[in-house]
């Protein structure tokens, strides 16, 4: 088991439909990339990933209110997301993430990984 795994790249695996349980021991990964993966949620086991300081969900069919948001509300650490192409308004994800004040979006291209 990886569970002193800190980065996880998964970006790019379009077929990812499930899995999800195998983030839960994960517990001391800060950076996680799951951008275009197809996903039009938020899984679940994310909200296990406390440690969390940086996620990224860009060009992913998440759509507000159904998308899971409510999965990141135990990642109080995290500072930066990332959320590039996913056809919401700067309203929407505001509304959706409110209870994470500490959250620095980035709404446009960036090296995430720097």
């Amino acid at each position: 088991m990886l569970t002193a795994l800190t980065r996880l790249d998964l970006s790019g695996n379009s077929k990812l439909a499930g899995g999800w349980q195998h983030l839960q021991p994960l517990t001391r990964l800060q950076h996680l990339d799951l951008s275009h993966c197809n996903l039009t949620a938020i899984p679940l086991q994310v909200s296990a990933l406390t440690d969390l300081t940086r996620l990224a969900l860009s060009c992913n069919e998440l759509d507000y209110p159904q998308t899971g948001w409510q999965h990141l509300q135990p990642l109080m650490r995290l500072q930066d997301l990332y959320l590039e192409a996913v056809l919401l308004s700067e309203e929407q994800v505001s509304l959706a993430l409110a209870f994470l004040p500490q959250l620095h979006m980035q709404l446009h291209f960036a090296e995430w990984w720097a």
